[in-house]
């Protein structure tokens, strides 16, 4: 039953991959670039800047099966959604003191999966980075995945946090850049390391969002 459950699983995130690029494309011309840096096979974390509460979608769709995605944990408490996120690869993930979700998390890599996880830890309030949280280095450090930065831009003018519903036909760009490898860190040395892999993170995903920035601002 379980593999005939697999199956299924398969066959349906199959074509909710389809759907996803149809309506994204669609609906905000949606450009993705880096394709060529996205890893085929192996343990590694995609980590994207969090725009808005659909940022997994456009950003997974490109991603080789099986990739998980790290979510906030209430939103697996809700009556459907919780549903959705449990069948299709959804890790629930809490806060920084949160052992059992980063646990799973490490689980996944150790699989040999592809996993989505934000540095920021929540939505950007204005569109701009908020500083990076070590978890994603911490993680690809204590298993020895890549972390691939990829950045999200025209989410934010789609689908800020205050607003209810997305604004259709507004761009969104997808980029994604060359992995940082990180190699099996001992226990003593793993905070110096996460601190200098969350830097060359923040550093690639600031740069990309200030141009975009300076995009926009030029053509008001």
């Amino acid at each position: 039953m379980s593999r005939i459950r697999e199956a299924l699983v398969a066959v349906v995130l199959h074509l909710q991959r389809v759907v996803i690029h149809v309506l994204f494309l669609v609906l905000h011309g949606l450009k993705v670039r880096g394709k060529r840096y996205i890893p085929r096979s192996g343990p590694a974390i995609l980590a994207p800047n969090h725009q808005t509460r659909m940022d997994a979608l456009p950003i997974g769709y490109r991603v080789p099966q099986p990739v998980y995605c790290a979510v906030d944990r209430p939103y697996f408490h809700k009556p459907f959604m919780g549903w959705w996120l449990r069948t299709f690869r959804g890790v629930p993930l809490g806060e920084r003191s949160d052992r059992d979700g980063y646990r799973r998390c490490l689980e996944v890599l150790r699989r040999g999966d592809r996993l989505i996880m934000f540095p920021e830890g929540s939505l950007s309030r204005d569109g701009s980075l908020r500083k990076l949280l070590p978890g994603v280095a911490r993680a690809a450090l204590t298993v020895g995945a890549d972390v691939v930065p990829v950045t999200i831009v025209g989410a934010f003018e789609v689908w800020p946090r205050h607003q209810k519903w997305p604004k259709l036909f507004r761009p969104i760009i997808v980029k994604f850049y060359p992995p940082i490898h990180c190699q099996v860190t001992e226990r003593a040395d793993l905070r110096r390391r996460s601190e200098e892999v969350t830097a060359q993170l923040e550093r690639i995903m600031r740069r990309r969002l200030e141009a975009w920035r300076r995009v926009r601002a030029r053509r008001r």
